[in-house]
């Protein structure tokens, strides 16, 4: 581990956004002290803590680290400090995230059924989502059935699993080329504010969010509304507006998203619009 990798497990104990952490690194250690109360013992509880992680076969980065997705430079407050078991495959492969509801109608599980697996068949991609019950485990299924690397973000720590069953994926998960991100310790039990601050990271990782199902008043709405903050497009899934399923998609569509009908809108989309938001941010194509 080098100083950088020990400074961004400190944040895990005390509180520094990317910026501050960015600036903090050109300071030397006394200068560093002076602006952080108690600085060396939060620095050698940050060796422990490291060390403990690579006793215990879990994997970490940090803006400045080769493996982090930079992707997330782009969304407000970047992680500085993330965990994860896996591989980092989104340095392999575009990736799409995946966002609905938790109570997801047939249509919507038929939807992904043959859609976004005819999809991720014809064009391999990284499917990332948030682990829970609904539309992103089912997302997260066809990614694995398709033998395609799939990524899943917490709202806990990465050896506390929520849900509590998302555990038994992690082997498949694994297996396939993906890996279970967080950017809390790994003991960390899910909290409700967590919700919100994991869907940044599911948006931040895309250059395209997909809304399958959801309501005008879910998490899923609020993601969609991060996504087109940070530059992202949003693909949507339509349905009838008599039904409330698909209340937050319909607004989304009346609002400007991407209509996504079928395999071949999803295709034409992510092989398009995905270079505009390279060419936006100035990033090499991966």
């Amino acid at each position: 581990m080098d100083f950088k990798d020990i400074l961004a497990a400190l944040t895990c104990f005390y509180p520094l956004n990317y910026s501050r952490f960015s600036q903090i690194l050109s300071l030397d250690e006394n200068q560093i002290s002076r602006l952080i109360p108690n600085y060396h013992k939060l620095k050698e509880k940050a060796k422990i803590t490291l060390d403990s992680f690579s006793k215990n076969g879990i994997s970490w980065m940090h803006p400045f680290s080769p493996q982090y997705p930079h992707y997330l430079l782009y969304i407000d407050d970047p992680p500085v400090f993330l965990t994860y078991r896996g591989s980092p495959a989104w340095l392999k492969l575009k990736t799409l995230s995946v966002v609905g509801s938790r109570e997801p109608s047939v249509i919507g599980i038929s939807w992904l059924e043959e859609h976004l697996s005819a999809y991720v068949k014809k064009s391999p991609r990284v499917i990332v989502s948030g682990a829970a019950r609904g539309i992103d485990q089912a997302a997260h299924s066809v990614a694995l059935r398709a033998g395609v690397p799939t990524v899943a973000f917490l709202p806990s720590g990465i050896d506390n699993f929520y849900p509590k069953d998302f555990k038994f994926w992690l082997p498949e998960i694994i297996e396939t080329g993906g890996a279970v991100v967080s950017e809390y310790l790994p003991d960390q039990p899910m909290l409700s504010r967590h919700f919100h601050r994991r869907n940044r990271l599911i948006v931040g990782l895309s250059q395209i969010l997909l809304v399958v199902e959801a309501k005008r008043r879910s998490g899923s709405r609020m993601s969609a509304g991060l996504a087109l903050n940070s530059g992202r497009d949003v693909a949507v899934v339509p349905g009838s507006p008599l039904d409330p399923q698909y209340g937050g998609n319909l607004d989304l569509l009346y609002n400007g998203a991407y209509l996504v009908r079928d395999s071949e809108d999803l295709h034409f989309l992510m092989t398009n619009k995905i270079h505009e938001f390279e060419r936006q941010i100035s990033l090499p194509l991966m």
